[in-house]
């Protein structure tokens, strides 16, 4: 997936038309994540699997990131990338011999997107997909889950203010949908790729986000 976006902002930069206008600038957003986690522990087991474990999920963040555009005149065409990490919640169950904790991060989030004006004044709508990997930090805790990667869409509305010398601001509010993620854990009795593996699984599932976001960004 990190090939076909590099690809896509290849062919952004070399197919714009001579006339098109760079931008750049910065965000900040308040953000809501949702997810459903299960845990299914043994699955490949001889013996009786254990527990299947649902959950689900939500946690608010204040997120920044960092954005480059090309002006097209009919379109606008964008790359948006969080620099910072994003932690869920940490997670704690305390144990007899110790406590066990886990909490999820949202590592290298980058999105491409469109921005088409409509007949408002100043308002448009905006389109894009992107990637983001998904990272497990437990303590305590014998299953152990790597680096994930899922790939996500969004769909967004917001209204721009044009201000002098090439300034301008936006407000804008926008969901996104991404792809369900499985994991197996890299601990256990059998190696996860063996057959009949015995080491947990987990599935994050229906993953949702929304934000609201104030940029400002100057067009060169």
């Amino acid at each position: 997936m990190k090939k076909i976006l590099s690809s896509i902002v290849f062919a952004i930069l070399i197919c714009s038309p001579s006339y098109a206008q760079i931008s750049a600038g910065f965000s900040l957003s308040e953000q809501g994540f949702y997810a459903l986690g299960t845990e299914t522990n043994r699955p490949g087991s001889s013996n009786t699997p254990g527990p299947i474990t649902s959950e689900a999920g939500a946690f608010q963040d204040t997120v920044a990131s960092v954005f480059v555009e090309y002006d097209t005149g009919s379109y606008i065409i964008g790359v948006d990338y969080i620099p910072d990490t994003i932690q869920t919640p940490e997670n704690k169950n305390d144990q007899p011999d110790g406590a066990n904790t886990v909490k999820g991060e949202f590592e290298n989030h980058l999105s491409i997107y469109g921005i088409v004006p409509t007949p408002l004044s100043g308002v448009y709508v905006k389109a894009g997909l992107g990637m983001v990997t998904l990272d497990s930090i437990t303590t305590g805790i014998t299953s152990k889950y790597g680096e994930q990667d899922t790939t996500f869409v969004q769909l967004g509305l917001g209204y721009q203010h044009d201000a002098d010398n090439g300034v301008f601001l936006r407000a804008e509010l926008a969901a996104m949908a991404y792809d369900d993620v499985e994991a197996t854990a890299t601990t256990g009795s059998q190696t996860a790729d063996s057959e009949n593996q015995t080491n947990n699984k987990v599935k994050l599932e229906d993953m949702l986000s929304a934000y609201g976001k104030i940029s400002i960004g100057k067009t060169f």
